[in-house]
């Protein structure tokens, strides 16, 4: 951060500073948010693709004819 021999010029570059801090900040705790919503998403595809392939093996496995 740049100081001034201003004070005022000081003070506003503080808060120039503050205020991208807090966009970081922000900006940082939604793609967490969205992170985890996406890891949450992915952990049940991957109990639903588990439970398909769990099918796939039963009905091969048994000779199970699946359709019309």
């Amino acid at each position: 951060m740049q100081t001034y021999k201003n004070h005022i010029c000081n003070y506003c570059n503080h808060l120039i500073f503050k205020n991208s801090h807090i966009q970081h900040s922000y900006c940082y705790q939604q793609m967490k948010q969205s992170l985890n919503i996406k890891k949450k998403k992915l952990f049940w595809l991957r109990t639903r693709l588990l439970k398909l392939q769990i099918y796939y093996n039963i009905i091969h496995r048994w000779g199970i004819k699946v359709g019309r």
